[in-house]
């Protein structure tokens, strides 16, 4: 967790230097603290509890702001009375906003990739060619084990060393961790290149000013008539 931290902040730090993004004063503040927790877990682990479920809650916390502070995207330009909606920003509209973004990015670079060293058409021969001659092969494979034993026993193995990859918990278990973190990294990835597509945050201090302008019901005069008529 502390390296993955440490290089998160590195990370976001360069891409934001990159974007040529002015960080919140706020935001060392907030790098510090997650590596602080970060490091808390190795050494201290869980909390018995629910100090331990705040932990863990916290613990992203503190991700998602300094990414906000980093990239510009607090709606005051710091923490204020507007948290709430940078909460909103960080933990759902950036980041579910843009969860296929880094799909997107990396199919755009295989394609400017393919652009560059060759014709996308031949590649395409290319992957067809390769999954007819494994479909052809599946087929005589089939074709030798039933005309002869040893090839037989061979699929027999083969096979049998799939049961058993497939059945080990060793690797169903590190199957399960690596499936799951691939939302997590799309999530991620949308949180921080969400931000920096945006030059400004999803909901500023200005527009929530100028709806509450638009709320206004009683006008300014009454409240200094109010207190007037208690004064006297």
């Amino acid at each position: 967790m502390p390296v993955f931290a440490a290089l998160f902040i590195v990370y976001v730090d360069c891409a934001a230097r990159a974007a040529h993004r002015t960080a919140a004063k706020e935001t060392p503040l907030w790098a510090v603290c997650w590596m602080a927790l970060a490091v808390a877990y190795p050494l201290y682990g869980y909390q018995p509890g629910p100090l331990g479920d705040w932990q863990w809650m916290v613990w992203h916390l503190f991700a998602v702001w300094y990414v906000l502070a980093r990239c510009g995207m607090l709606a005051q330009g710091q923490s204020g009375s507007l948290a709430p909606l940078d909460a909103l920003a960080g933990f759902v509209l950036l980041p579910f906003g843009n969860f296929f973004l880094r799909a997107r990015t990396v199919f755009a670079a295989l394609r400017t990739h393919l652009q560059d060293r060759t014709r996308t058409r031949k590649v395409l021969h290319l992957i067809v060619t390769a999954a007819v001659t494994l479909a052809l092969c599946g087929v005589a494979w089939g074709l030798l084990a039933a005309a002869d034993a040893n090839f037989a026993a061979l699929g027999q193995q083969v096979s049998d060393w799939w049961n058993r990859l497939l059945n080990n918990v060793r690797f169903i278990d590190r199957l399960m961790y690596i499936l799951p973190s691939l939302p997590v990294g799309a999530w991620l990835y949308g949180l921080v290149g969400g931000s920096l597509r945006r030059k400004a945050p999803p909901t500023t201090a200005q527009q929530c000013a100028a709806v509450l302008e638009n709320c206004r019901i009683v006008p300014r005069t009454t409240a200094v008539a109010a207190v007037m008529a208690l004064c006297g």
